[in-house]
């Protein structure tokens, strides 16, 4: 379906796919990342928002799914996305998703049993991607400075607004 809205002064327009009667059908053969998690947490935002849906949106990968529940997104929670997305566009965003993702398991495990740190397993995943070689364009953004001083508060926060606003509206599982 079309979206052509406007929302806090900014327009929305696009085609929104996977669309069914009363869900979203979204699948990637490919192993469950962050940046699929989000793809899926926005396409229910516009969905509901921009098209007043009210179904539930689904996200199948190759070893994981993820359903996020009919209600689950409000207008206010496009208008982060939106907010972040215009950050994004004046300086480089701090918001990383796959240590997002690692910080989101862990803060759900400390949770439940008061062990571990999250923080250090979103810093131990930022480590073990830039060793891997896994997101070059970190490299340009890390150039000539240590990642762990472009660790700072605000990319912890991010973290934490991932984990609070997407990670526990999403009920993930890992096959």
């Amino acid at each position: 379906e079309y979206i052509d809205m406007v929302l806090d002064g900014i327009r929305i327009t696009g085609r929104l796919s996977s669309l069914y009667t009363d869900a979203s059908f979204l699948f990637r053969y490919a192993r469950f990342k962050g940046k699929d998690l989000f793809r899926a947490w926005l396409h229910h935002c516009l969905s509901t928002v921009c098209l007043g849906k009210n179904g539930e949106t689904r996200l199948l990968m190759k070893d994981g799914e993820c359903l996020f529940s009919a209600g689950t997104a409000k207008k206010e929670d496009l208008q982060e996305l939106l907010a972040l997305f215009l950050q994004g566009q004046h300086t480089p965003s701090e918001l990383m998703l796959e240590p997002a993702v690692a910080y989101s398991v862990q803060s759900e495990k400390t949770e439940k049993s008061g062990k571990g740190d999250p923080a250090t397993k979103a810093m131990a995943s930022v480590l073990d991607l830039l060793k891997r070689g896994m997101e070059p364009e970190w490299d340009l953004l890390f150039s000539g400075q240590n990642p762990e001083d472009f660790m700072s508060l605000k990319f912890f926060d991010h973290c934490e607004w991932f984990y609070q606003s997407i990670w526990k509206r999403a009920n993930v599982r890992k096959f």
